[in-house]
């Protein structure tokens, strides 16, 4: 599929400086960046369990202060 793509000129250059850095085309570089994106957005399964775990208390633990901590040795 070919898609037409419009961007301002610092953006463009922005692109083009990271694309040749990487030894791939404008398009290539774009193509991946995409693809990239794409796949890291949560799957619909996983954020269907969300709220699912029901009467599970998951709150950040208590944080220990510095005082409890062990002693350090000076070298």
């Amino acid at each position: 599929m070919q898609v037409s793509l419009y961007l301002n000129d610092s953006l463009a250059k922005q692109v083009n400086a990271v694309a040749k850095a990487r030894g791939l085309s404008v398009s290539s570089y774009i193509s991946e960046a995409i693809k990239n994106h794409i796949s890291s957005e949560y799957s619909q399964t996983f954020l269907s369990s969300l709220g699912s775990l029901s009467g599970v208390d998951i709150r950040r633990p208590e944080q220990l202060s510095f005082s409890d901590d062990i002693k350090r040795v000076k070298l």
